[in-house]
């Protein structure tokens, strides 16, 4: 099966390249200094729950670094979440 873009062969391709371009730019000083207050400035007035969750995604990330596991964890996360703010009714979660 052929996507718009091309083979399959070539999407996994350059989805590799992606993932290891995206791994070099970054040092580990860098990932932790820098993207997790990012990740927590991003969050608004819940920036401390983005704080844990910055943490937690850069630690996953250093540990196995796979852009597409950090992905996932966090479509996860907001999965969880949204379906907690349907259940609930306590809309103020989604800004």
């Amino acid at each position: 099966m052929t996507s718009p873009g091309g083979s399959a062969e070539n999407l996994t391709v350059l989805h590799q390249r992606l993932e290891a371009h995206f791994l070099a730019l970054r040092s580990r000083r860098d990932k932790w200094g820098l993207g997790i207050p990012i990740f927590a400035l991003e969050h608004g007035p819940y920036w401390d729950v983005g704080l844990a969750a910055g943490a937690l995604y850069n630690w996953w990330m250093l540990r196995t670094r796979s852009l597409g596991d950090l992905m996932i964890s966090h479509a996860a996360t907001n999965a969880c979440l949204s379906a907690y703010v349907i259940w609930s009714g306590r809309w103020e979660y989604w800004l």
